[in-house]
């Protein structure tokens, strides 16, 4: 088992520091530095000691500087900017004692190649010519299964997501397993959760609306979240479909900041996979990219409450969560959605999809998910195993171990 190191934030103790100076602090939030409770949730497999034995890391976190590189003011002053590592940090790197770790692990996008996360690497670049780091001193941790490889570091894969939601206890399991079996009437269908407004959600959104299929499942869709997102995308819809908004379920969707609406972890939404049959998953992403694939959370809830599931994402979830022993339903569906690379041909196969679950009887839903029960209890299976058994974590040790080896 390898250490970490983490700085506690001089005035703040509910943070750490690592990669960030004092200077840094005074313009930069606390949301881009690590929180403690993001280490109390096992973020990484490691233990932390303030005077680490050899073999350890030094984990800094990127991944929400490249949000608040997209603001101008923060932008400009992200030019010059590079990490920052103590000397004593450094002196044993220098003898093969530690490891940077750059932590892009909550998110997805390749901070590698992308054109909107060029800030970021730019930093990290400097980092590296700023201390004299070699190409083994630095890992790129990446939450992106299908990422490139680097010539500056090494690049190991970690995603935040998929070892988060907590598979339902027993209780809930036994509740679930015998709704089920005894093809229990729900009170709706489809359930869809989606908080910011990104473009495709937006054009799913106005799906539902322009159907009438909201009425009879479970969507939840937000209202300037984001005003990103929000400002680039409501001006294209209308007056009165905006003026709907926003769909709301169990929280405030805007307001909530509480990680317990993204972690299944309130009643109210672990209610909402025993009111429904179907479980639409949309994803973060819809691109295709052939160094990019973006899985968040999300993809896992389903299947740790036992839900059939359908996943609008970028081409090859369904695939890479079968690589993982999970299975899928195209027994009961078209599932060649997830190989259609054209969004707008994938677009028109997910909403039709959408389109005729939503006006399936709930007697014809209810023999999908007594059919599909030995489907749910494996998966639900598999998802213990896989968290118990650390598989999130294997890339990422096998890459430090490489890294202190070579």
């Amino acid at each position: 088992m390898y250490e970490m190191l983490l700085l506690e934030h001089p005035e703040n103790n509910h943070y750490f520091i690592n990669g960030f100076s004092s200077e840094d602090l005074k313009f930069l939030s606390f949301k881009h530095l690590y929180s403690k409770h993001m280490f109390n949730d096992g973020h990484f497999p490691f233990s932390s000691n303030t005077n680490p034995s050899p073999r350890y890391v030094f984990p800094i976190r990127s991944d929400k500087l490249g949000f608040f590189a997209s603001e101008p003011a923060l932008k400009e002053l992200l030019t010059d900017f590079s990490f920052t590592i103590p000397d004593c940090v450094i002196n044993d790197v220098r003898e093969n004692r530690c490891k940077i770790l750059i932590d892009n692990s909550v998110e997805s996008y390749d901070i590698i190649v992308t054109d909107y996360m060029s800030i970021i690497k730019e930093i990290i670049i400097k980092t590296i010519k700023k201390y004299d780091l070699k190409k083994t001193d630095v890992i790129l941790l990446t939450a992106n299964y299908r990422t490139r490889l680097s010539n500056d570091f090494l690049v190991a894969v970690k995603n935040w997501g998929d070892t988060r939601i907590r598979p339902c206890d027993d209780n809930f399991f036994n509740l679930q397993k015998n709704l089920i079996l005894s093809k229990a009437e729900r009170p709706k269908k489809v359930l869809t959760f989606m908080r910011k407004e990104r473009s495709f959600r937006f054009h799913f959104a106005k799906f539902i609306y322009d159907n009438n299929l909201k009425e009879d499942n479970i969507v939840t869709f937000g209202k300037n979240v984001s005003p990103y997102y929000w400002e680039n995308n409501s001006v294209q819809f209308s007056s009165e479909f905006i003026s709907s908004l926003p769909w709301e379920y169990d929280i405030d969707l805007k307001n909530n900041k509480n990680f317990e609406f993204m972690l299944a972890r309130s009643e109210a939404e672990i209610n909402a996979y025993l009111e429904t049959y179907i479980n639409y998953v949309v994803e973060r992403s819809i691109t295709y990219l052939d160094y990019e694939l973006d899985i968040s959370e999300k993809i896992f809830k389903p299947i740790a409450f036992l839900q059939p599931f359908v996943v609008f994402g970028q081409p090859g979830s369904l695939e890479f969560l079968k690589s993982l022993g999970f299975k899928s339903f195209d027994r009961w569906w078209d599932e060649s959605y997830d190989s259609i690379k054209d969004e707008q041909t994938r677009f028109r196969a997910i909403t039709s999809l959408y389109k005729k679950l939503s006006r399936m009887t709930k007697f014809e839903l209810s023999e999908i998910m007594y059919e599909a029960w030995p489907v749910l209890e494996h998966n639900y299976y598999n998802y213990c195993n896989y968290i118990k058994t650390g598989k999130s974590d294997q890339n990422l040790l096998k890459i430090i171990k490489e890294s202190f080896d070579k």
